[in-house]
């Protein structure tokens, strides 16, 4: 029988910030600014979920560990999760920054593609550039995929379907007036009504 163990998401937590801020520190001595590896940003944000999910009382949660389709399974749900800094890259205007999680890329292999419901929760979380204080924006599969239109990007041909929260919403309606045809309507939907999506955790609870 598979025993799952709960770890430690604090210490986990805490070691990868101690290293983003000597790393930085480094970076700063060597006087060249070079990038904490991404890989570090997605796997804090899967310790922020899990920590978070065991502060709310889930039961049954199994960390996928990269060994699976979906990150986290609670039950029959299946839950994907995508974490974001703010970033910019120069789609909308250099001044505008945006959280940005990507939904579905075209692959080479059609394969890839069949299994589109691969999972039933989209779990974005936006990290400022401490780390230290994430939000959790909760999406079924029909609000992050079914009901999102694809888009066609040609900065970032691969990137099909995407949520983009704006940190503001000056920066989303100068966005809507640069690249009126690159923000889909559940976007429209999504930045006028983000507390609908903020914490909402309820939502995994009476789908489990």
């Amino acid at each position: 029988m598979l025993v799952w163990v709960r770890m430690d998401y604090d210490g986990a937590i805490n070691s990868i910030i101690s290293f983003k801020k000597s790393f930085e520190a480094l970076d700063i001595e060597a006087k060249k600014k070079e990038k904490v590896p991404k890989k570090l940003v997605s796997e804090l944000g899967e310790f922020y979920v899990l920590r978070e999910l065991n502060r709310q009382q889930f039961k049954g949660v199994e960390p996928k560990g990269g060994q699976g389709k979906f990150d986290i399974k609670i039950g029959k749900n299946r839950i994907e999760v995508k974490t974001s800094l703010p970033k910019n890259d120069g789609l909308y205007d250099k001044k505008i920054e945006f959280y940005g999680w990507t939904v579905k890329r075209t692959n080479k292999s059609d394969d890839q593609n069949k299994d589109e419901q691969k999972f039933n929760f989209l779990i974005g979380v936006a990290l400022d550039h401490s780390w230290e204080n994430p939000d959790f924006y909760v999406f079924t599969f029909e609000e992050a995929y079914s009901n999102n239109s694809d888009v066609k990007i040609a900065r970032y041909p691969s990137i099909r379907k995407k949520l983009h929260l704006f940190l503001n919403e000056d920066d989303f309606n100068m966005a809507k007036k640069i690249c009126p045809y690159e923000i889909t309507d559940q976007e429209y939907y999504f930045n006028h009504t983000k507390s609908v999506f903020l914490d909402a955790w309820d939502k995994l609870k009476t789908q489990n």
